[in-house]
Order: C-alpha cells, then structure tokens, then sequence
C-alpha cells in the first residue's frame, strides 16, 4: 500500500509543477488515469476513452464522459493559470497540451 501512495505522491509532483489544482475532480481523475496506465505497463499504444476512463469512472461511480469532460477542463484551467515559460520548460510547447499530452509528460518524467 505505501507503494501505492509513493506512486501517487510521484505523480502528483509532477502535475505540481505544471500548476495543475488538486481542488478540481478532474485532476483526481488525471491521477487516477496516470497510476492505472502505470500498475497496467501501459506507457503506449492505449486508448484512453475505451481502457482507462471506464475504470476510473467506475471507482468514482460516474460516466465515462463525466471523466473524460473533467479531466480536460482540469487540463484547460493548468493552461491557463499555468506561466508559459513553466510550460515551455517541462512539455514542449508550441500548442495548448491536450490530456494525452500531460499524460505522456507525466509517464516520460517518472520512467526518466
């Protein structure tokens, strides 16, 4: 179980430093997602929308959509209150990052 936790801890350091805001549902769900795709070695060649948002949508007793809705409003407030430079810094930045974007950020950091 404190495996668990230090994964989760992990993953939220590294959404910490893109200004993501731990307030929001959607940020929950994006952790969730990243720490399902962890434990499953799932790193590529996996669809979002059809073998991780079910499963966090059943933990949390919501849709699919629901997910998939919240996460990217989530994503959207870190683009906006998040500095460009700090962006530019840990993504490459040339267009406002979508949730598969952040994701892959976040998987490429924690297997670095």
């Amino acid at each position: 179980m404190v495996k668990n936790v230090e994964l989760k801890n992990r993953i939220m350091s590294e959404l910490e430093k893109i200004h993501y805001n731990f307030s929001y549902i959607g940020t929950e769900y994006l952790i969730e997602t990243i720490y399902i795709l962890i434990i499953n070695e799932k790193v590529s060649g996996y669809n979002l929308e059809k073998e991780i948002y079910p499963l966090v949508a059943k933990m949390y007793q919501t849709t699919i959509k629901n997910v998939k809705n919240n996460i990217l409003n989530a994503t959207d407030k870190m683009y906006y209150d998040c500095e460009e430079k700090i962006l530019k810094k840990y993504i490459v930045y040339n267009i406002k990052p979508t949730p598969k974007k952040i994701i892959k950020f976040v998987l490429e950091n924690l297997y670095l």
